[in-house]
């Protein structure tokens, strides 16, 4: 049996469709086991193919991209990569809020070799995307459409008194999936948090802001952009911006960011692993790590 991973990507335009299938089949460890050009189609074809990820446009004709998202979510959750040329911030997040494990921006809504431009990113999220756990992005997707239930406060209290030692940063690293996730982290945190935090979320140039902005929007802490030499201050979330790595500065026991430009050659902007080894190298052994 194939353990490659079977990938159904549903999009109105003949070229994009055919653009994604080519770029996608450039690597040996994945299959496109079908096209769909709306989700009429896609419903179908989601039935007998059984992709592991399916790729989604927003605009299409009979049934949008947000209408099969639904259905899908409810019939057969699977992980969805949402690929469109409609990429403003409120549509991205729409789609992640109703299940869409990640996104992709083309670079033009025209039919153009511009397209190939999204190869590696496209690559590196469908190979990233297919371990994850359907049950985790579909908690993460409830706890969104909910009314935020703050954690306990006493427990956040127990943070800066006997109990525990002093917390003085939190460092949040994530990628696909994350947005939701971040949401439901942040929105239920006291305002009084006493701790600052740092997030470095895999997000391109033009979104980290107006996440930032939603995200303040929603929670009772304050969520910001990060910006060089900002400081980190507790009760205060600062996302690192799209194209750069965060590390810190500590001085005269006060924190400070510190962006640097990225390069070529990395594999994902930002790097979380840039920031905690940052947060390491300041802390060293009172830094502790917790993942999933």
């Amino acid at each position: 049996m194939s353990n490659r991973i079977k990938v159904l990507i549903v999009d109105d335009s003949a070229y994009s469709r055919q653009t994604i299938k080519r770029m996608l089949e450039t690597d040996k460890d994945v299959e496109v086991v079908g096209v769909a050009a709306d989700g009429v189609e896609a419903m179908a074809k989601t039935m007998k193919m059984k992709p592991d990820i399916i790729t989604l446009d927003f605009a299409m004709p009979q049934m949008d991209g947000f209408s099969f998202l639904r259905w899908l979510m409810k019939e057969r959750p699977l992980p969805v990569i949402m690929v469109s040329s409609y990429s403003d911030i409120k549509t991205v997040f729409m789609a992640l809020e109703l299940g869409a494990a990640d996104f992709i921006a083309k670079p033009s809504p025209r039919a153009s070799t511009d397209l190939l431009r999204i190869q590696n990113d496209l690559l590196q999220k469908v190979k990233g995307i297919k371990s994850m756990s359907m049950d985790k992005l579909g908690a993460s997707r409830e706890l969104v459409q909910q009314d935020p239930r703050p954690f306990d406060e006493g427990s956040c209290s127990a943070m800066s008194g006997k109990q525990m030692p002093s917390i003085e940063i939190v460092t949040i690293g994530a990628s696909t999936g994350g947005p939701a996730a971040l949401q439901v982290i942040l929105t239920r945190l006291p305002a009084g948090f006493p701790a600052g935090i740092l997030i470095c979320q895999h997000m391109p140039k033009g979104f980290t802001e107006p996440f930032a902005e939603r995200l303040n929007r929603l929670a009772k802490i304050k969520v910001k952009e990060a910006a060089e030499g900002a400081t980190v201050e507790k009760g205060t979330a600062l996302i690192c911006p799209g194209g750069y790595h965060m590390t810190m500065k500590v001085k005269s026991r006060q924190i400070r960011v510190a962006l640097k430009d990225s390069t070529g050659g990395d594999r994902y902007i930002p790097s979380v692993d840039i920031m905690m080894a940052s947060a390491a190298d300041n802390f060293g052994a009172n830094s502790d790590r917790y993942g999933k």
